[in-house]
């Protein structure tokens, strides 16, 4: 699915700063620096869904405990996250769970080239951090960014890819595909809460 070199979805790029202000490369370097600084149980990144996170009780509640990282980056794409994760993000720590949650800002490709961006990611991280069991969050609904019905579909698409898997595949090396926050994330169900638990903290 990943495609190689011939998905543009698939191949490593740090953000442009369009602003002119450097704060992505700063912000990755701040997560470089928590690498070395910290010993996560859980590590988070992506894009804006992953960096709001830490604004809502399930973070509190549930990741704070653990001194999960967050690698958030509004804005961010399935290019802009591997790139991250090749240039330190992965290095000097051992979390037991990865977490992630990127694609939204992908509107330049196709569904199939989101899903291989995410595939790759997966596999980079299997690479440099084989001890983690990896969860892939599927893309939010579309109707919570009043996109199109056409984005929906396309979302669901994404989704269907990114959880599947040749049969031949090891199971120690296929993440865990959930659909969660189907809502606002300020509106956390207990079923959801559930399946935070039980998927990651045990």
């Amino acid at each position: 699915m990943s495609q190689g070199d011939s998905n543009p979805a698939a191949i490593p790029h740090a953000a442009e700063d369009i602003q002119g202000d450097d704060r992505w490369m700063s912000q990755h370097n701040r997560f470089v620096l928590d690498c070395k600084d910290k010993e996560p149980d859980v590590l988070f990144v992506g894009d804006s869904m992953v960096q709001l996170m830490q604004q809502y009780e399930i973070w509190r509640e549930l990741f704070s405990p653990l001194h999960a990282l967050n690698f958030g980056i509004g804005g961010d794409t399935t290019r802009h996250v591997l790139w991250r994760l090749k240039n330190g993000e992965l290095e000097n720590i051992k979390p037991k769970v990865i977490v992630v949650w990127v694609g939204t800002n992908n509107h330049e490709n196709t569904a199939e080239e989101v899903a291989g961006g995410i595939e790759a990611i997966v596999q980079l991280i299997n690479t440099r951090q084989p001890q983690a069991k990896i969860i892939v969050l599927g893309k939010a609904a579309a109707s919570k960014y009043s996109f199109s019905e056409i984005m929906r579909l396309e979302q669901g698409s994404v989704n269907w890819s990114i959880g599947t898997y040749p049969d031949d595949t090891p199971a120690t090396t296929r993440p865990a595909i959930l659909q969660l926050f189907t809502g606002k994330m300020s509106r956390i169900t207990m079923k959801e809460k559930s399946r935070w638990t039980e998927e990651i903290l045990h």
